[in-house]
């Protein structure tokens, strides 16, 4: 099977945010990718966390941004499953985009016919309250103990399963983009035997390596690329 995979749409109605966020053009990258993804005939697609930036826009416009992509990813008919990054529940909590959107609270799994994909969001801070991002250092996210331990559970019923997380847990990538507990959930990973990829957002540049065996790719951001900005996968 195929998957389509994106990161850091970040798509907003604002002026750029910063020196490299350019959030104005994200949903035109968005149809060039879902466009991409109808003509590889992409099974399932997903979005590695940051399809809105919440930031700089109230409420009522972040809610339409929401709206906007999502109407457009179901537009190409093809299952789409949000990884949520911090921007994604700033102002919007995952009740209201269960409600309004269907887009599922993580963490969850996906299960298909070839593979099993577990969806987890290390957007937490030290104290295990869900982190933002204003005002913080990137270092300070972590995969809380919750859902360690679901993890865990998941690990003990399957193999061969693809973890898909916002934040990053690639020991090659500046550490900055990194869960402060990487090493902890790279241990599990590892000694599970039971994960074949690992699926990652937040490292603007993107990253492809093998940790123990397995293979960690982060996603190129979408908001500070002009091209190379998605991955279709076959697993």
């Amino acid at each position: 099977m195929k998957i389509g995979i994106f990161t850091d749409l970040r798509y907003c109605k604002q002026k750029p945010i910063g020196q490299t966020h350019k959030t104005l053009p994200s949903l035109k990258k968005l149809k060039e990718t879902m466009i991409a993804f109808q003509k590889q005939n992409v099974d399932l697609c997903f979005c590695m966390g940051n399809l809105v930036d919440q930031t700089s826009q109230k409420r009522p416009e972040v809610l339409e941004c929401i709206h906007e992509a999502m109407e457009l990813i179901r537009g190409y008919e093809i299952p789409f499953y949000l990884v949520p990054g911090p921007q994604d529940h700033l102002t919007v909590t995952a009740a209201e985009l269960l409600e309004r959107e269907e887009l599922y609270p993580t963490p969850y799994s996906v299960f298909t016919d070839h593979s099993w994909f577990l969806l987890l969001n290390g957007n937490h801070r030290t104290d295990l309250q869900y982190g933002t991002d204003t005002a913080r250092k990137q270092t300070e996210f972590y995969l809380p103990s919750q859902q360690i331990e679901y993890l865990k559970k998941q690990l003990r019923m399957t193999k061969n399963a693809v973890l898909l997380i916002c934040q990053n847990l690639d020991c090659n990538v500046p550490a900055k983009f990194t869960l402060q507990n990487f090493a902890e959930v790279q241990k599990i990973i590892r000694e599970s035997g039971r994960i074949r990829l690992v699926l990652q957002g937040y490292y603007p540049k993107g990253a492809d390596n093998v940790i123990d065996g397995i293979r960690y790719l982060s996603v190129p951001s979408m908001c500070e690329n002009e091209s190379d900005y998605f991955r279709i996968i076959e697993i």
